[in-house]
């Protein structure tokens, strides 16, 4: 059986480019944690200090603000 969900080709960012996209969007890291979904903050200070990799929907999400899709 196939995914319903297309697969979307998109840039993984980098823990500090995640991190400037944040503070260029006027994230806070609590702000971020309820945005994307997670339980609690630490998850964003391990992307941003690179011990844990950009989720693939994080990264779509960057790549549809920086397009101006979000905006």
């Amino acid at each position: 059986m196939t995914s319903p969900m297309p697969n979307f080709d998109c840039p993984i960012p980098t823990g500090n480019e995640f991190k400037k996209w944040r503070l260029d969007n006027g994230l806070s890291i609590s702000e971020a944690t309820e945005f994307f979904g997670f339980k609690n903050i630490s998850s964003i200070y391990q992307i941003e200090s690179g011990k844990r990799g950009v989720p693939k929907h994080i990264a779509m999400v960057i790549s549809m603000t920086d397009f101006g899709v979000l905006k």
